[in-house]
């Protein structure tokens, strides 16, 4: 009888933690997505979509958001001109708490060798951006 109870107790466990899984809060696929988007969109030499994805953007005054942008569009020039060059990002893996989260990331580059970086990310007006 008490093998029974502890393989029933056994089985439930199992059953809870797989329903737990299959139900895994989206939040994590969205800020992940949004990590990779805005690291891929500053290795890309798109700097205006990086720092439009910065937290507090639309807040900034003009003169902030074009110095940002600046930089942004430097920084992409100097990974250009790089020896080797970063190819893809990839989410590894995320922490989320409410409406903050940091992202993993894994930078591919040309010569087949990553970089781990890691990225904080705020919800700001329902949407994922780098803290």
């Amino acid at each position: 009888m008490r093998s029974t109870l502890t393989l029933t107790v056994l089985w439930a466990a199992l059953l809870i933690t797989a329903c737990s899984r299959s139900q895994e809060d989206p939040r994590h696929q969205e800020v992940r997505t949004a990590a990779e988007q805005y690291c891929s969109s500053l290795i890309g030499q798109q700097a205006d979509r990086y720092v439009e994805g910065l937290y507090g953007y639309a807040r900034m005054a003009p003169e902030m958001q074009s110095q940002l942008k600046d930089a942004a569009a430097q920084f992409g020039h100097n990974i250009a001109k790089a020896a080797v060059k970063p190819v893809s990002v990839h989410a590894t893996a995320d922490s989320l708490w409410q409406d903050s989260a940091v992202v993993f990331l894994d930078i591919l580059f040309a010569d087949s060798t990553t970089e781990a970086i890691v990225l904080p990310m705020l919800r700001e007006d329902g949407t994922w951006k780098v803290r």
